[in-house]
Order: structure tokens, then C-alpha cells, then sequence
């Protein structure tokens, strides 16, 4: 009789716990497969100058990406306290994808246009892209009332990054996030409010995977504070 799995050692096989699925400490918290997958490969990507060498691994990075516009935007407030005039103009291009970014994440027509589609075959529900786009729009829209020089507007901030690829195909994945209404719409506003305060003061220019990741990890807990009261269960039991 071989022994079952450990469930302190993390994994269903003894491994540490890591990637889509981490034990907590009453059940398993599932992440999103797809964006722990990409937060790997970009701490691969930080790693080449260690491995490679500083001149050669930008040789690397450079041959097979250029600057999206949250990059550039996040590089020129850092660098100078202002957006490029050019980065808030010409929003139809960012629309219909002509702009450099990751493939999927470019072209906001296309994505709606398949957001659509699942929306007519009824595989969504409107309350985690609504609560999650309409959270960024007002979020940022506040910022960018304050110091429109400094803080993007908020129609760059839902064409540009991953954000409508994220709202749609990424934060309704339907394991990893909450099943009532109501923890679906808490659950859009916190990846809104993190997106938001990463894009504009994190480290990093582009805060999705991250707000999708950090919300999937708090699932359980809005699971169980937005769960239904069970009516008549009390009289059942006198």
C-alpha cells in the first residue's frame, strides 16, 4: 500500500506548491494557469542579464520585443515626470491593435469581437468585466483628473496592456474565480483598484496579471463572506 499525498509538502505528489494551484490552510487556492505561467516567463526574461550578461542579453530581449505604450509611458514619468503628447493621441490605432505588445493583448476590436461571441453563447457574465473595466476607468479617470500631464487617460489605460484580454478571457476563468454575483463584482473592483495602482506606481508598467493572480489567491475568502443565506434551515433542524 503506497501512502496518499502529503498535503503539507504542498503539491497533489509532495512538491512544493507552486503555479496554478496553492494549498492554504483549510482548502487549495487556485491560480490562473495561464497568468502564473507568464509571470514565469518575465522573471526568466529579468534573469538574462545574470545569465547571459548585461550587453548580450539585451541583444536577446531586444531582437524579439520593442516597447509597448504602458512602457513607455511608465519609462517617461520616471524619466522626465510627464507622458509623451504622442502616447495620448491616436487612440484608434491602439483599438485596432497598431501599436508593439504581446500577441493577443493588441488589438482590443479583436478581443470585444470574441468577448461577444461568448457573451451571445452565454459562456460569460458581465459582472467581473464590467466591475473590473469600470473600476479602472473611474480609478484612473480620478488620477487623471488630478494630473492629466502625469497620469494617462483612461481610454489609453482600457486599448493599451493586457487589461481587455484579462476583464474577458482571464478574470472569468470560472475555477478561479468567486460563484455568487456579488463576489464577482468585489472580485472586478480589486483586480480595477490593483491594475490601477500598479500601472501608475508600481514597479512594473503593466499590473493585470498580477491584480488576477492577487484576487484568485483571496477567492475562497469572498466565496465565503458573499455566500446565500439558506432560508428555513434553522426550523428544519427544530
Amino acid at each position: 500500500m503506497g501512502e496518499g499525498p502529503n498535503p503539507e509538502a504542498g503539491g497533489e505528489d509532495g512538491a512544493p506548491a507552486r503555479g496554478p494551484q496553492l494549498r492554504g490552510a483549510r482548502a487549495p487556492i487556485r491560480l490562473h494557469a495561464l497568468r502564473s505561467g507568464l509571470l514565469d516567463v518575465r522573471q526568466v526574461f529579468e534573469l538574462l542579464p545574470t545569465l547571459l550578461g548585461a550587453g548580450r542579453a539585451a541583444e536577446v530581449v531586444e531582437g524579439y520585443r520593442q516597447m509597448p505604450p504602458l512602457g513607455e509611458a511608465k519609462t517617461a514619468v520616471m524619466m522626465t515626470g510627464h507622458l509623451p503628447i504622442s502616447l495620448t493621441q491616436g487612440l484608434g490605432h491602439y483599438f485596432l491593435g497598431n501599436m508593439p505588445g504581446s500577441l493577443g493583448e493588441v488589438s482590443a476590436a479583436a478581443l470585444l469581437l470574441g468577448a461577444a461571441y461568448l457573451f451571445w453563447r452565454k459562456v460569460l457574465t458581465w459582472h467581473i468585466p464590467v466591475s473590473y473595466l469600470g473600476t479602472v476607468v473611474l480609478f484612473s479617470g480620478a488620477f487623471w483628473l488630478v494630473d492629466p500631464g502625469r497620469y494617462p487617460n483612461p481610454l489609453f489605460q482600457l486599448l493599451t496592456g493586457g487589461l481587455i484580454l484579462g476583464a474577458f478571457f482571464m478574470a472569468t476563468d470560472m475555477v478561479t474565480s468567486p460563484i455568487t454575483s456579488k463576489g464577482m463584482l468585489l472580485f472586478g473592483v480589486g483586480c480595477g483598484v490593483i491594475t490601477v495602482l500598479i500601472r501608475l506606481f508600481g514597479g512594473y508598467p503593466e499590473g493585470v496579471s498580477f491584480a488576477i493572480l492577487l484576487m484568485n489567491a483571496l477567492t475562497p475568502l469572498i466565496d465565503r463572506f458573499t455566500r446565500p443565506k439558506v432560508f428555513g434551515l434553522n426550523a428544519a433542524r427544530a
